[in-house]
């Protein structure tokens, strides 16, 4: 019957005579799979029967349908394989996703080498993911720079967060982004990386003359040196931090003065007014004239020559003619000689004096002082009292520091300034108080009466600095007060400002750095940050 045809009549007589498997081998021959399963009997039978049909479809190239039938004899690994053969990634993956984590994980495994080997990373990174294997998801992954994943992942598995955060600092230092470079390097534990980033993006700052950012980077600097005596224990460890930190602040602030000047000689344009160019010119002449080292970059030649040509432009004569005397034994280039003789020449034809009203006063010693103190630096001639300065117009301000008794904490001294109450009224100035990183410029409120003076004043001539008790903080009136909030273990510092209704001032709740509050205000209006340490500011304007 088979020779004639008759398969299915064929196939009834070999079931009737008791050989059902002569029928499955009729079918399975002629490759008719379907029928033959009709006559299949035993899960063993029907098994075979399944792989003979898989390993047909797969010699013929008929790869679908011999993935499905691996899939239905639990064949995943062969199932795969085909899958990868023909392309399907999609499928690949969702078969790998419906497997069990737990008993099969050298099959996801097998199914993620296989999507890496088809370039889809992110598949092959979520089966590793899935298999616990996040040491082969932080490589694929870096392979690929997938910093948003892999940022998160490092939030998720602290034990690999040094190995992504170190590659993700590097590349951000490859794209200029060296301030977010050395936050990545503190979080990944490695605070000396962090260090030695900044040093080594303030040398380049003064390689290529860049003051400003100069600045900025030392002030960073200082505040990681700052920050490090948190984990120190040792006094004279700390006493060396807190000395590098100081270092560090002081070449910001000549960076800071010195960018003005650099600018000047550059560009003779400038957009400072001539009042804001002088300032910083002398008081940087003040800090630098008896200096035994300059700084890298600090041309002392350069800070002269603005001082002697704008103290000429403010008929400030006799300080012109003291930057000029000693100009004559420092270097110029060539440009700026031939002004240099012209005013040496249009000097000499000038009175030997200076315009008091541009004088610095010392509210402590109630003395004035020459606009250049050759001396001690920028401080006064007379009680060598540290004279302050706006980081922004560099004018003298009307600052005088005090220091608390032993006795008195800081949060008491707090607490005695603001118990009395504010006397509202008007004024032309505006007030600035920062809270938390939130300025606000409100309408100015007049002061009430301060205690006296001769209170206050009381014990400077003996001692040489001002200490105040409670009953003289409770005299102090709030507005006249401002007080720098230093942190990482330091003492704060209180001043009290003797023209706070003619010279509002403010300081920066994150650098600490001295402003007059119409110049701060400016300049947060323009930059949104502040002007020294660049850290941004939320401003609100109360009417």
């Amino acid at each position: 019957m088979a020779f004639r045809g008759q398969f299915d009549d064929a196939a009834r007589a070999y079931s009737a005579g008791g050989r059902p498997d002569l029928a499955v081998k009729l079918f399975t021959d002629m490759r008719r799979f379907k029928q033959a399963e009709q006559w299949a009997s035993g899960d063993e039978q029907k098994r075979g029967l399944l792989e003979l049909r898989a390993g047909w479809a797969e010699k013929e190239e008929d790869k679908g349908e011999a993935i499905e039938l691996f899939l239905q004899l639990g064949e995943v690994e062969k199932a795969l394989i085909a899958m990868k053969e023909i392309g399907w990634a999609r499928r690949v993956l969702d078969t790998a996703r419906a497997l069990d984590v737990v008993g099969q994980r050298e099959t996801i495994e097998l199914a993620a080498s296989i999507l890496l080997e088809m370039n889809d990373s992110n598949g092959a990174a979520e089966l590793y993911e899935l298999n616990k294997d996040i040491k082969s998801v932080v490589e694929i992954k870096l392979a690929s720079k997938d910093w948003e994943y892999l940022l998160a992942l490092s939030d998720r598995e602290p034990f690999h967060r040094e190995t992504i955060l170190m590659p993700y600092a590097q590349y951000l230092i490859e794209n200029d982004r060296f301030i977010e470079a050395r936050s990545v390097y503190l979080r990944a534990g490695h605070p000396e990386a962090a260090t030695s980033v900044l040093a080594q993006l303030a040398q380049v700052a003064v390689t290529i003359e860049r003051f400003s950012d100069a600045s900025f980077y030392n002030h960073l600097l200082g505040q990681v040196a700052e920050e490090s005596t948190l984990a120190l224990t040792d006094s004279g460890l700390i006493e060396r931090a807190y000395s590098a930190a100081d270092e560090f602040q002081s070449k910001a602030e000549l960076y800071n003065l010195y960018s003005v000047v650099d600018n000047v000689v550059k560009d003779p344009f400038s957009i400072l007014s001539a009042e804001s160019v002088f300032h910083a010119s002398r008081i940087l002449a003040a800090k630098l004239w008896s200096a035994k080292d300059i700084p890298p970059g600090i041309k002392l030649g350069y800070v002269l020559f603005v001082l002697a040509n704008y103290g000429m432009k403010l008929e400030c004569y006799k300080t012109a003619r003291m930057a000029m005397e000693r100009l004559k034994d420092l270097w110029l280039p060539k440009k700026l000689n031939a002004r240099f003789v012209e005013l040496y020449v249009q000097n000499r034809t000038c009175p030997f004096q200076d315009p008091q009203e541009l004088s610095d006063f010392c509210h402590a010693c109630s003395s004035f002082n020459s606009l250049v103190n050759t001396r001690t630096g920028f401080s006064c001639q007379s009680c060598a009292s540290a004279l302050k300065y706006c980081n922004v117009s560099f004018e003298h301000l009307p600052l005088v520091e005090f220091f608390l008794a032993p006795t008195i904490t800081n949060d008491e001294a707090l607490t005695l300034i603001t118990m009395e109450p504010m006397v509202k009224g008007s004024k032309n100035s505006s007030e600035v108080e920062v809270q938390e990183g939130v300025v606000r410029f409100d309408r100015p409120k007049t002061a009430a009466p301060s205690g006296s003076n001769e209170q206050f004043f009381a014990d400077f001539q003996r001692k040489g600095a001002i200490v105040v008790d409670r009953e003289v903080l409770r005299n102090l009136n709030e507005e006249e007060v401002v007080i720098l909030r230093l942190g990482n273990g330091r003492q704060w510092r209180f001043f009290r400002n003797m023209l706070a209704d003619v010279v509002p001032v403010t300081a920066c709740c994150s650098c600490c750095r001295l402003f007059n509050s119409d110049d701060y205000f400016a300049s947060l209006l323009e930059l949104s940050s502040c002007p020294f340490c660049r850290e941004p500011v939320a401003v609100e304007a109360n009417v």
